[in-house]
């Protein structure tokens, strides 16, 4: 269940892989970026597009506008053909009527204004209706087609406002001028203004109080209309000739729709310009969303690819250090029969100075490390191999010598021939006790009395083949804790053999004991080679670790088990150079949990003068963890007490 869960859970961003971690990171917010930009670009095109048509409708309310003009002038001279039936001038009013169905033939109107319009000029041409049935006829058709023109115009983007608005009263203006223009030119040619006519004067000339119409023409006009009105109202001849009247009032209807025609035209060229410039910045804007994303992705990729490949690198190069080259090392390691020769790692080729290079240079340092322990793990194993050995072959001399004692005495017995054999035996034991403590063995817990510190000091000295050159000068009244005699015993020994082993036999290995604080200082000192200044830092370093890795066999075996003893103890073992030519001393240094100080075993107090240690038989061992003298050992005279202290 919980395989399947995690099976289930495996799209999970946690579960992603690097790539795709860093794709969706960087492939958000470009995403997020092109949307924007994307709807930056439609908002644009929608504008542009509402612009240009927008422009068409401007276009449509020029065209209606001309058809509006065209219109007028229609109603003008029907409504002159009308005032003056049946002697109007059909032809030109005939004319005027082609032009406007030209002009509405490419407007979209609906039908039901062109019908109106039928019936308009029916009655303007056949039937006798009054001038004011005719007028209102035309003004029920212009007002509808103006409605569509001023709907046209309706809806104008802000910038374009204002320019819409005054087209629209300008229109107005045209629209009062033009109705004016017809009903005084009518009543002109009837020779009066009927009341419906003066009442339709004065709301146009209201009207037309404030219109943008300032020029001679419209001075004129508004001249001639007051000069009606207040005529008509007197009762008096109008005295205004119809073509004084038409050229004025068509001057000025001329002078507003140029003025409209002009800021229409002025108006749809800005909002087709307005529109072109929209549609060019969205090109632009897409144009550079498209290079940027591009350019973006190009860059995503190179990023991705710079992370994901020396990833990729760094994973395979790791499971073949895990999965090949580490164990073809161990299995060299297990292999070889000696220390291996150094050797060379190849470094992961992943050198950026981001973190995934620290991290193959880390890699790269794990498997150093794990090349180098291998390589000292090999040396190790085989210089304990070659420590067992040799003690191995000390242990075959060391018997050898007890088999030729042994023959010597079957022969020709000798009372100083069972000293020899308890010394050898003596010897072997420690050989097999160096034996275990390089095999890691941990001795059985020891218990019993303390041991007297100069009992210790010549029992080890015993233990050593040249025994007669070691000199063990009197040592503060001190006993040793029982658990710590015998081990103190054995490497006590060690140093001694080290030290008879590599100074001249003629020279004398000395053995001396002092309190210090903390607790007791042992110091044995020889006068041979020496060891150079590297090395004895060296071997300290490996006392203190008991590390067995390139130790000589041949030379420092027992250094090693002294290490290992005294890091059983918590004793400090250390080397020091003495004066030039006079070879090395070695400290050992006691704690004083170990020590019992100015104290004796009962034992001992009566023999403490006597020279020369007390010799062990060999396999009797006595209660406090040391041999004791067989009946045949003998003091060796060559084993002494310092005569100045003694």
């Amino acid at each position: 269940m919980l395989t399947d869960r995690r099976r289930g859970r495996r799209w999970w961003p946690r579960n992603w892989r690097w790539g795709t971690k860093h794709l969706v990171v960087l492939l958000v917010p470009l995403l997020l970026a092109g949307v924007l930009g994307g709807l930056r670009v439609a908002g644009e095109l929608d504008r542009a597009g509402a612009l240009e048509a927008y422009g068409r409708q401007v276009g449509f309310a020029r065209q209606a506008s001309a058809v509006l003009g065209e219109l007028q002038r229609e109603r003008t001279l029907g409504c002159e053909l009308v005032a003056q039936r049946p002697d109007g001038d059909r032809a030109t009013v005939g004319e005027q009527m082609r032009r406007v169905d030209t002009g509405l033939a490419v407007l979209p109107v609906p039908r039901g204004l062109l019908d109106g319009l039928a019936v308009t000029r029916e009655a303007a041409l056949e039937t006798g209706l009054p001038v004011e049935a005719v007028m209102t006829g035309y003004s029920s058709t212009i007002d509808a087609l103006r409605e569509r023109r001023d709907a046209a115009l309706a809806g104008a983007p802000p910038p374009m406002r204002g320019r819409a608005e005054s087209l629209r009263e300008l229109g107005t203006v045209a629209e009062q001028v033009s109705r004016q223009h017809a009903v005084l030119l009518a009543g002109l040619r009837a020779g009066e203004l009927s009341a419906v006519q003066q009442a339709a004067l004065r709301v146009t000339h209201a009207r037309l109080g404030a219109a943008p119409v300032a020029g001679i023409a419209a001075d004129d006009r508004a001249r001639l209309v007051d000069l009606a009105l207040q005529r008509s109202a007197a009762g008096t001849p109008l005295g205004i000739t119809p073509q004084q009247w038409d050229a004025a009032a068509a001057a000025t209807g001329a002078r507003v729709r140029d003025a409209a025609s002009a800021l229409s035209g002025r108006l749809r060229t800005d909002t087709l310009e307005l529109a072109a410039d929209l549609r060019g910045m969205a090109v632009r804007d897409g144009v550079v969303l498209a290079v940027f994303g591009l350019l973006t992705m190009v860059l995503l990729a190179l990023v991705v690819r710079s992370l994901v490949r020396p990833l990729r690198l760094l994973r395979s190069a790791t499971f073949d250090v895990a999965d090949r080259r580490l164990p073809e090392v161990f299995r060299r390691v297990r292999a070889e029969a000696g220390p291996l020769p150094a050797m060379s790692v190849d470094p992961i080729p992943v050198y950026g100075r981001e973190d995934l290079g620290h991290l193959a240079r880390a890699v790269d340092a794990v498997h150093n490390e794990a090349v180098r322990l291998a390589g000292e793990q090999a040396a190790l194993r085989s210089d304990v191999n070659d420590a067992f050995v040799t003690l191995s072959r000390r242990s075959q001399e060391l018997a050898a010598r007890l088999l030729v004692v042994l023959e010597s005495m079957r022969r020709d017995p000798d009372p100083a021939q069972p000293f020899q054999l308890d010394h050898l035996a003596i010897r072997m034991r420690r050989t097999s006790e160096s034996l275990l403590v390089l095999g890691g063995a941990e001795p059985p817990p020891r218990s019993g009395d303390p041991v007297d510190l100069l009992d210790a000091l010549r029992t080890a000295a015993f233990e050593v083949e040249h025994f007669d050159r070691i000199v063990v000068r009197h040592p503060p009244e001190a006993a040793v804790d029982g658990a710590l005699a015998a081990d103190l015993v054995h490497l006590i020994a060690e140093l001694l053999d080290n030290a008879t082993s590599f100074s001249d036999p003629d020279t004398e290995v000395v053995v001396s004991a002092s309190t210090v604080a903390g607790g007791l200082l042992i110091e044995i000192a020889d006068a041979g080679v020496g060891m150079p200044v590297d090395a004895l830092h060296e071997t300290n370093d490996r006392l203190a670790t008991s590390d067995a890795a390139g130790v000589a066999p041949d030379r420092r075996t027992g250094l090693f088990v002294v290490g290992r003893l005294a890091r059983r103890h918590g004793l400090r073992v250390q080397l020091r150079r003495n004066p030039p030519g006079r070879g090395l001393s070695v400290a050992v240094e006691v704690p004083a949990a170990h020590l019992q100080v100015g104290a004796q075993p009962p034992r001992r107090a009566a023999d403490r003068r006597r020279p020369g240690p007390d010799l062990r038989v060999p396999m009797q061992v006595s209660a406090a963890g040391l041999p004791q003298r067989g009946r045949h050992a003998r003091p060796d005279p060559g084993e002494r007490t310092d005569p100045e202290q003694g």
